[in-house]
C-alpha cells in the first residue's frame, strides 16, 4: 500500500467512536503521514503484528481532542525518515516531520513488545498537559532514535515504562524522560558509540544494561532499586548525580568516569579489566565516585591530572563507600609527578583516598607505567625482563606493544674483550646498574672501571647515546677473567629496594 496520507480515527462523528487497523506479516506500507485519532472524538487504534511500516513524515497517535488512541507493535517494521528542521519539542514550533508524538492535543499510547522502530525522535504530550496520560512503554523488541532529539516527556501527565527491549542511539541524544523500570525485566540502552544523557529519575524496580561502546551520562537523580550493568569495550558511564541501580556491574573493557560527583545507591563493582577513573584539576577539583553499599575494584584505578601539579602531603578523595572489596591496580601514566614524589595508594581501600608523598625514580616510573607497588622483580607486561631492568633500559613495563626485548643488552667478543653493551636511563643511576661477570652461573663479580688492577675492566659511558636522557653503557670484559678452559657469562643487575 502506498498513499500520501494514512488516517484511523478520522472525519466528523456525532459521537465519540473507534477506528481499528491491524498490520500483519507480508504487509508493505509506505506513507507520507501517518495520523491515528485525527478528528475530535475519533480514536484510533494500530495493532502491528508484522510487516513494514515507512513514513516519509510525521506519525501523531492522539492527535486531536476528546479522542484516546494506541499504537500496539508486536512485530514487523517501522520506519520514519523525514528529517526535523527544529526541535520537535519546543513551545510555538508546529509539529516536525521524522517523529512520533504521543498525545498532541488527545491522549496517545505506544506500546512495543517486539518488532523494530526506528524513529527521529518520540515526543510524549507535545502542546500543553492535556487531560489523560500520553504513554509510552517498551518491553520488547528495538527503539532505534536517530536524531539529536532523542526522547522527551513534554508535560506532568505522562508515563514511560521500560520493561524490556533494547533503545538504540543513533546520535548523541537525550533520554529527557522519568522511565519506570518494570521488577523482573531488563531495558538495554545501546549507545551505539554516541552519548547517550539521562537528566532526569529513573525509578522502579527493573534492571539497566549500558553497552554499545558510546557514553552514558547521568545527570538526574535516580531511584531504581534493579540492578544495572555496563559493558563493551570502551563503554562509558559518567555524570553527575545519581545512577540507577542498588548494584552496580562495570565488566571488563568499559569504565566508570564521573565528571564530579557521581552516586551510587547501593554497591558497585568495578570487575577485573574495568576501569574507575579520576580526574584531578586542583587540589579541590577531583571527581570522585560515592557508593551507599561496597566498592569492590579489581580492575585499574587510572588518575589523571590536568593544569595541575601536587606538592608533597597533599590527599584526595577519589572514592567514597561503607566497605571496601577486591584488589586493584593503579595507573598514573596520566599523572606523573615530579622528581622526589610519588603516588601512594595505601589507604584507597580504607578512605577511598591517594595521596603524595616522598618517593624515588622507580617508583615515579611504575606509577608513570601504571603498575604501582608492583616491585622490581615482577615482569608485569610477560617479556621476559623484569620490571627493574626495563627502568634501567628505558623500557615499557605494562600495557599493549610493551615488549621491550628490543631494548636488550647486547654481546660481542673479539681476542681481548667480552663486550657488553646496555641501555642505562638516566633516572636509574642512582640505583647504580651495573654488569655482573662469572665463569658460570653461580658465582659474580661486580665489573668496575680499573678493576682488577692487573688485568682491568673497561666502562665507558656515551650520555643521550639513544635519545635524551638514555645513555649507552659500554662494559669491556677482558677474557683472561675467565677461569682456565670455562667461559664467561655476563648479566645486568640493579639495586632497587
Amino acid at each position: 500500500m502506498a498513499a500520501g496520507y494514512l488516517g484511523v480515527g478520522t472525519g466528523a462523528a456525532a459521537t465519540p467512536s473507534t477506528s481499528n487497523l491491524t498490520i500483519e506479516s507480508g504487509a508493505n506500507v509506505a506513507v507520507t503521514t501517518f495520523y491515528v485519532g485525527d478528528a475530535s472524538g475519533r480514536s484510533g487504534m494500530v495493532i502491528q503484528t508484522g510487516g513494514s511500516v515507512a513514513v516519509a513524515g510525521g506519525c501523531r497517535i492522539g492527535h486531536y481532542a476528546t479522542e484516546s488512541s494506541a499504537y500496539t507493535m508486536t512485530g514487523g517494521s517501522l520506519t520514519l525518515t523525514g528529517n526535523p528542521t527544529a526541535n520537535p519539542s519546543t513551545s510555538g514550533v508546529g509539529e516536525q516531520v521524522g517523529g512520533i508524538y504521543l498525545g498532541v492535543d488527545g491522549t496517545g499510547s505506544l506500546v512495543q513488545t517486539g518488532g523494530s522502530i526506528s524513529t527521529r525522535f518520540v515526543v510524549l504530550d507535545n502542546r500543553g498537559d492535556s487531560a489523560g496520560t500520553d504513554t509510552l512503554t517498551l518491553s520488547g523488541g528495538t527503539l532505534t532514535l536517530t536524531s539529536i532529539w532523542g526522547l522527551t516527556q513534554r508535560n506532568a501527565s505522562t508515563l514511560v515504562n521500560f520493561g524490556g527491549g533494547t533503545i538504540v542511539a543513533g546520535a548523541n541524544l537525550p533520554i529527557d524522560a522519568t522511565p519506570v523500570l518494570a521488577d523482573g525485566t531488563t531495558t538495554t540502552i545501546n549507545t551505539g558509540g554516541f552519548t547517550v544523557t539521562a537528566p532526569k529519575a529513573f525509578s522502579g524496580t527493573g534492571g539497566l544494561a549500558i553497552t554499545g561502546g558510546g557514553t552514558f551520562q547521568v545527570t538526574g537523580t535516580s531511584t531504581a532499586i534493579g540492578t544495572a550493568t555496563v559493558s563493551g569495550s570502551g563503554t562509558t558511564l559518567t555524570g553527575t548525580a545519581t545512577m540507577a541501580g542498588s548494584d552496580v556491574t562495570i565488566q571488563a573493557g568499559a569504565k566508570v568516569k564521573p565528571t564530579s560527583t557521581l552516586q551510587f545507591l547501593g554497591n558497585l563493582n568495578v570487575n577485573a579489566g574495568a576501569s574507575l577513573e579520576a580526574a584531578i584539576t586542583s587540589p579541590t577539583a577531583v571527581t570522585k565516585v560515592v557508593s551507599a553499599g561496597q566498592l569492590t575494584a579489581n580492575g585499574t584505578v587510572k588518575v589523571t591530572l590536568s593544569g595541575f601539579t601536587p606538592t608533597l602531603g597533599q590527599v584526595f578523595d577519589i572514592a567514597d563507600f561503607t566497605s571496601f572489596s577486591g584488589t586493584p591496580s593503579f595507573d598514573f601514566s596520566g599523572a606523573v609527578l615530579p622528581g622526589g614524589l610519588t603516588w601512594s595508594t595505601t589507604s584507597f581501600s580504607t578512605d577511598g583516598r591517594i595521596s603524595i608523598v616522598a618517593g624515588n625514580a622507580y617508583q615515579a616510573f611504575e606509577a608513570s607505567h601504571g603498575i604501582s607497588g608492583a616491585g622490581a622483580t615482577v615482569d608485569s607486561d610477560g617479556d621476559g625482563i623484569v620490571n627493574g631492568i626495563e627502568f634501567v633500559l628505558g623500557g615499557n613495563p605494562s600495557g599493549p606493544g610493551s615488549d621491550s626485548s628490543a631494548l636488550s643488552p647486547t654481546f660481542t667478543v673479539d681476542e681481548s674483550y667480552f663486550r657488553f653493551m646496555f641501555r642505562r636511563a638516566d633516572a636509574s643511576v642512582s640505583f647504580n646498574p651495573h654488569v655482573k661477570y662469572g665463569s658460570d652461573l653461580a658465582g659474580w663479580t661486580d665489573a668496575v672501571d680499573g678493576l682488577p688492577v692487573e688485568n682491568p675492566v673497561i666502562v665507558a659511558v656515551e650520555g643521550s647515546f639513544y635519545g635524551p636522557g638514555v645513555a649507552r653503557v659500554s662494559v669491556l670484559i677482558p677474557r683472561s677473567l675467565a677461569a682456565p678452559g670455562g667461559k664467561l657469562f655476563g648479566r645486568l643487575a640493579v639495586q632497587i629496594p
